[in-house]
């Protein structure tokens, strides 16, 4: 049954004109209370404050200190240093940072989960030139920690970064702050509270968001999600999508991250060369060229415009409100850096501009790329959104073609992103 013959057939239950008048007071209802809170997230009221900011100097020392310590536990494992350049080994033990009197841990890869230390490796150069990157990987440490120490089996909280906010610079603060969104903010404020400075970033927290996958493989041959480019190297052409859209057994998936709890691993796959059959590639198409993560703070700090290019053409809007660094779906704590973007806002329709509001992805979207309209720069790619339909999370695109350049052995020069004219 089509919607529109379903809501003639509702109208005409309801009666009449008054049917009609009680229907579109019910969606205006919905519809206003869904962009309150689309307001509310994209403004910041939904947050409150819980560490301030400190001092720039004090944030740039503990920025300083996390990148020594990555430095000091690349050179112990004999890793070597700079870890960027060709031919350097991955840590064979997760790298976690550990706050001042909370007992030490360590997590060693098995030997054949060769996945999962790449991603790290990719996950710790993101990270590494950034003060805010550096902070922000170190409060996901620590909670990763005080979950562990506390057995939660709970649902972890998101972890984002703010904008850059020009009004702390101004007063001498760090302007970016991690954003905590829970549903037991008292737990989180208690646990962190002893460990502000050696933090050293401020914390606000924000109301707990259920998240899901935007489609599945449910069985082999039956797919929900799209192929949103290609990436080509070595003389091949690989078609990229999201992991948990294609089937476990699918025998194209060739390179293919697989995310667990407190994973480094993209959730997105490589299908080799004629195993493609079962998603339409890019046609017409062209190369594209990631966004550099200048481009990606100016696109938040900025509201850019951005956009999806799939094979059903959508010409819905969004922004990219943030960075994520910590967000959890089905029990899976994903790492791998992702942005959350948000569909714009048509403010200029005032009181009713929620009636016209669309989420920027929906169900049958995961694999779908982003591109900002300012350069058509890459973004990267759908992953996921949260049950409400109000945000999009996006896995960055310059570390998905680092982790696949690693796993092919190849330079992240070397792959050529392909996606829709």
């Amino acid at each position: 049954m089509t919607f529109s013959r379903f809501m003639e057939l509702l109208l005409a239950a309801l009666g009449g004109a008054a049917g009609t008048l009680l229907l579109l007071y019910v969606f205006r209802r919905l519809w206003d209370e869904w962009g309150r809170d689309l307001d509310a997230i994209v403004s910041g009221r939904d947050r409150v404050e819980f560490l301030p900011s400190p001092i720039q100097a004090i944030a740039r020392l503990r920025a300083a200190e996390r990148r020594r310590n990555i430095e000091v536990a690349m050179e112990e494992a004999g890793a070597g240093f700079p870890f960027r350049r060709e031919g350097s080994q991955p840590l064979r033990t997760a790298f976690l940072e550990v706050p001042p009197n909370f007992e030490r841990t360590e997590v060693r890869y098995v030997d054949d989960n060769f996945g999962e230390p790449l991603a790290q490796m990719v996950r710790l150069a993101w990270q590494f030139d950034f003060d805010q990157l550096l902070l922000a990987e170190r409060v996901v440490d620590a909670v990763s920690l005080i979950r562990r120490r506390a057995r939660l089996d709970d649902v972890a909280p998101v972890i984002k970064l703010s904008a850059h906010n020009g009004a702390l610079e101004r007063q001498g603060r760090f302007p970016w702050k991690v954003i905590l969104e829970t549903d037991h903010p008292q737990f989180y404020m208690e646990e962190l509270r002893g460990i502000a400075d050696w933090l050293g970033i401020g914390i606000d927290v924000a109301p707990g968001r259920r998240l899901r996958y935007l489609s599945r493989c449910t069985k082999g041959g039956v797919f929900d999600g799209l192929v949103g480019g290609t990436l080509a190297g070595g003389g091949k052409e690989y078609a990229m999508t999201c992991s948990h859209v294609v089937s476990a057994a699918c025998p194209g998936a060739r390179f293919r991250g697989n995310p667990a709890v407190d994973s480094n691993q993209p959730d997105a796959v490589l299908l080799a060369e004629g195993r493609q059959q079962c998603f339409k590639l890019p046609s017409p198409a062209a190369p594209c060229t990631p966004a550099t993560p200048q481009m990606i703070e100016q696109c938040i700090v900025e509201h850019i415009l951005v956009h999806k290019r799939q094979r059903h053409n959508t010409r819905k809007k969004g922004i990219v409100l943030s960075r994520v660094v910590g967000f959890p779906i089905d029990k899976i704590y994903y790492r791998f850096p992702h942005l959350q973007v948000v569909p714009l806002q048509i403010s200029i329709l005032g009181p009713f501009k929620s009636v016209f509001q669309r989420a920027f992805s929906v169900e049958g979207h995961s694999g779908s790329w982003v591109f900002e309209e300012r350069t058509a720069g890459w973004l990267g790619m759908i992953v996921a959104g949260d049950e409400d339909r109000k945000l999009s999370f996006v896995a960055e695109a310059q570390p998905l073609v680092n982790y696949f350049a690693s796993c092919m052995k190849l330079q992240s020069t070397d792959l050529q992103p392909i996606s829709f004219k």
